[in-house]
């Protein structure tokens, strides 16, 4: 079943494209065109709901209304106040409108909802448009009767740039999405990660800076909350070198009823070399003591891996009253 609905207009392109990369990341997802609103889909809507509008500007500068609206580019909007003082004078497809008027009617009946909005700036000749047009203030009238709280996101269709701030925008709402509404205490979800970490010693390790991304299948040693990874050499520290920000899985096989369980790591690395007294330790818990490394005939090193944020996904913990994602925060919690 999709956990976020994502409307966009078919008759624009960029519209379109915003609400793949919204599904793609938010998913599992289901993209709805707003002018095919019907009641079956208005009654099986998820709990998040996201919405790629276009909003329309006068291009013609002969013309007595021309507005200037790149200042409110690139920004949230929080609050009815913000959208008003950001959307201005502009306008948005009728159909669009009447969609928003029939979901919102939905939504005084069902249990309550997360609503996102992605506007989407654009120029056009509104002339010849007119027709096909309404005042945003008629859509924001809309929704305002449903809050004074607003989450949206407004971008320069015209600007490349704009879409990476975008792709932040729907990280955050993944996130959102994705925390845990159930959920278990930092002590027990330290020991059930705990366990399942020493019960395995390989992982994937993924690395990247710019075009250049690697994973990597290695061996690793936990000890002290932290991962050790020994290797020689390798394209992954290139990248270490440039971005130290890593994440590690750990899986188990994939079983015939798919309940996978595993863990994501986001951490901080730590390049160490042979003949660092540091982790000593770990090199002999590998039997790498100074003879043997010596009888290799190359340095070897150590990645230390220090672990920021441990996202354990167990299909079992809803048996237990617990959502099935975890997420586990060590630094706080060791700090505490």
């Amino acid at each position: 079943m999709n956990k976020v609905s994502v409307f966009y207009d078919k008759n624009h392109e960029i519209s379109y494209q915003y609400s793949i990369y919204a599904a793609q990341i938010c998913g599992p997802s289901k993209i709805i065109d707003l002018e095919i609103i019907d009641e079956e889909k208005i009654k099986n809507l998820p709990r998040y709901l996201l919405f790629c509008i276009p909003i329309f500007y006068n291009n013609n500068s002969q013309d007595n209304f021309k507005i200037e609206h790149k200042e409110y580019a690139n920004i949230q909007i929080t609050t009815i106040q913000k959208l008003k003082n950001a959307l201005g004078n502009s306008f948005m497809n009728i159909k669009v409108v009447n969609a928003i008027k029939k979901i919102k009617e939905h939504l005084y009946l069902n249990q309550e909802k997360d609503i996102y909005f992605i506007f989407i700036k654009e120029d056009i000749e509104l002339l010849s448009e007119k027709e096909k047009l309404m005042n945003t203030s008629i859509f924001i009238d809309e929704i305002n009767s449903l809050s004074n709280f607003i989450n949206g996101f407004i971008v320069l269709s015209s600007n490349i740039e704009d879409r990476d701030l975008l792709i932040d925008y729907l990280r955050n709402i993944r996130i959102q999405t994705l925390y845990p509404k159930k959920t278990m205490n930092q002590t027990d979800l330290s020991s059930l990660i705990l366990k399942f970490i020493l019960e395995h010693d390989v992982c994937v390790m993924a690395t990247g800076y710019r075009e250049h991304i690697r994973s990597t299948t290695l061996e690793y040693i936990f000890k002290n909350f932290k991962f050790y990874i020994i290797s020689e050499a390798g394209e992954k520290y290139a990248n270490l070198a440039c971005n130290n920000n890593v994440a590690l899985t750990i899986f188990d096989s994939i079983p015939i009823s798919g309940r996978t369980k595993s863990i994501q790591v986001q951490g901080i690395a730590n390049i160490y070399k042979n003949d660092d007294e540091k982790i000593r330790y770990i090199l002999e818990a590998r039997g790498l003591d100074r003879e043997n490394i010596e009888k290799l005939g190359f340095d070897i090193f150590i990645i230390e891996i220090e672990p920021k944020s441990i996202e354990l996904y167990d299909p079992t913990m809803k048996d237990f009253g617990f959502s099935n994602r975890q997420i586990f925060n060590p630094i706080n919690f060791f700090n505490y």
